[in-house]
């Protein structure tokens, strides 16, 4: 008899998906406000869990410096968390493209806009699922 390890965290992972795609609809994409609120966080997340995430790394890689993750994982992360946070308004911004001559007094552009949410399984959040 098999049986299937994975079933209560994948059943869990599905209804975190399903709430925030449902969020998702109902509230529509996110502001510029929300969204640098939302980097914000996670950069203080970030921060307040480092050292739990320098152990989670250390452990996968055995005895890895800590001062090694922090340059190469940690503080990678936080830079790209202010760049993003800055340059978040330039990537929002609705881009021109031009029409054909036909068309010559109309304008056209592309506003970038979320399709939903999307899940990432990172192998190393599953294994200390089961430990």
């Amino acid at each position: 008899m098999t049986t299937n390890i994975l079933a209560p965290a994948s059943d869990e992972l599905h209804t975190i998906l399903t709430n925030q795609r449902n969020a998702f609809l109902q509230d529509g994409p996110p502001t510029l406000e929300q969204r640098r609120a939302d980097l914000k966080k996670f950069k203080s997340a970030m921060i307040a869990r480092r050292k739990e995430i320098e152990e989670a790394i250390n452990s996968d890689f055995g005895h890895r410096s800590r001062h090694e993750t922090a340059i190469v994982e940690i503080i990678g992360v936080i830079e790209g968390i202010k760049y993003l946070s800055s340059n978040l308004k330039k990537f929002m911004a609705p881009s021109k493209r031009k029409v054909a001559l036909h068309m010559r007094f109309g304008t056209a552009r592309v506003e970038y806009q979320p399709l939903g949410v999307v899940g990432i399984i990172d192998p190393g959040i599953t294994q200390s699922i089961y430990h």
